[in-house]
């Protein structure tokens, strides 16, 4: 909802602390992770954003929507896209 609600490219502070305080509580959080490795990579840090992202794709069932979205974003990501 509060992604919704943003007008601009640019994700709400509110949205941001939900996540990190959701990420904080619960480590493996798919969303959390999701979203801190997209953070990660946004502040210029493709290594973390790539461990965060591992990590989720470990908690997804393999072959569903979930593990082919954050596959190609971990593939990309180490094409350097």
């Amino acid at each position: 909802a509060l992604l919704a609600a943003s007008d601009g490219p640019d994700v709400p502070p509110e949205f941001v602390t939900t996540m990190e305080r959701l990420y904080a509580q619960d480590p493996d959080n798919i969303r959390a992770l999701w979203f801190m490795g997209g953070k990660a990579l946004a502040e210029n840090r493709p290594e973390e954003a790539a461990r965060l992202w591992r990590r989720a794709l470990s908690k997804v069932e393999p072959g569903s929507e979930e593990y082919r979205i954050i596959e190609e974003r971990l593939d990309a990501l180490e094409q350097g896209d």
